[in-house]
């Protein structure tokens, strides 16, 4: 269970995410949608090299890497 404090700083670090980006409930929508088409991103699955790429979370959601990389269609449902 997370604490409090981290509670509060993953509440901050989306609201500055969503503020950066400009989202309107809209545009949140239309991204959190584009997101859920890139399947991989949900699950467990194996790397070529016999590691495992695991699955993201939140966190992950509200990154520059994440956004751009959706934005961009870089990330597909692979």
């Amino acid at each position: 269970c997370p604490t409090n404090g981290s509670v509060m700083s993953l509440k901050a670090k989306a609201a500055n995410f969503y503020a950066k980006h400009n989202f309107t409930p809209e545009r949140w929508d239309a991204y959190l949608a584009a997101v859920r088409e890139c399947s991989w991103m949900f699950e467990d699955k194996p790397s070529f090299d016999g590691r495992v790429w695991k699955k993201k979370n939140f966190d992950f959601l509200i990154t520059e890497k994440c956004y751009l990389g959706v934005k961009e269609d870089r990330y597909g449902t692979y």
